[in-house]
């Protein structure tokens, strides 16, 4: 299988290609920047990088727009139909609690399928992004439900304006252990890094007890930095993965076999 496997958030896309079955390097465009290439005929517009393309698969949070915009490029590219996946009450052993399956971010959906169908045990899915979500699933592969916070990001921008994420991450760059901040921008930045700590710190534990084996997975942009935080699990409990939702992805259309 040659595929073009693709993640658009809402704020980064990732793509990867797909040789012979087997998943290639990650690549990450800001969304502003793909949109620009894709409107301009410049993305992935050299034929070699997509020789023998049989597939283009999406998995999206992004806008209406931007799936009429990559569907018409595939057609006039690579003269392929865009497959965009969706999030489903069940797939194999793996089902969502949502009455609404359709109502839940596909990310999510494909972050869950990735973690589960690599390590079938109780695992809690955190993708810190332009939002915090966070999954569970029981050993029998039962999604138990979730939540959704604010991220770094945009808790900044609540507090100190549109301007804020440059000044963020800034900050971020040079925070070395939670503490207190010297200045308004660091303080803001340990304050919000302590309350995400905080919480998710609290919510591991509480899923740990019903689940004494369970396995913490986390992605998304800010994922390292909380990974980081999170220092007092063992390193067979707590795991980072740059690329979670593209892995999920790869799985959902190969039939759960990496």
């Amino acid at each position: 299988m040659n595929a073009l496997l693709i993640d658009i958030g809402n704020t980064n896309i990732k793509y990867c290609l797909v040789k012979n079955s087997q998943l290639g390097e990650l690549h990450t465009l800001s969304v502003k920047n793909w949109e620009h290439q894709i409107l301009n005929n410049q993305w992935l517009d050299e034929p070699k990088l997509v020789d023998g393309l049989q597939q283009v698969v999406v998995a999206s949070v992004g806008h209406k727009q931007q799936i009429e915009w990559l569907n018409n490029y595939a057609k006039k590219q690579w003269q392929l139909e865009l497959i965009q996946l969706k999030t489903e009450s069940r797939w194999l052993e793996l089902n969502c609690i949502y009455q609404k399956p359709e109502d839940m971010g596909v990310d999510r959906w494909m972050a869950m399928i990735a973690v589960w169908f690599t390590h079938h045990r109780p695992c809690m899915v955190i993708d810190c992004g332009t939002a915090v979500t966070l999954d569970v699933i029981n050993e029998k592969g039962e999604h138990l439900g979730g939540h959704i916070l604010p991220g770094m990001t945009m808790m900044q921008k609540s507090l100190q304006g549109e301007t804020a994420g440059s000044s963020l991450r800034k900050s971020v760059s040079t925070v070395a252990r939670l503490g207190y901040g010297d200045s308004t921008s660091s303080a803001v930045t340990q304050g919000i890094l302590t309350l995400l700590v905080d919480y998710l710190t609290a919510r591991w534990h509480e899923f740990e007890k019903s689940f004494p084996q369970a396995l913490l997975v986390i992605t998304g942009g800010d994922g390292a930095l909380i990974a980081e935080q999170l220092n007092f699990l063992p390193g067979q409990q707590k795991m980072l993965c740059e690329n979670l939702v593209i892995k999920g992805i790869y799985l959902r259309i190969c039939g759960a076999s990496l």
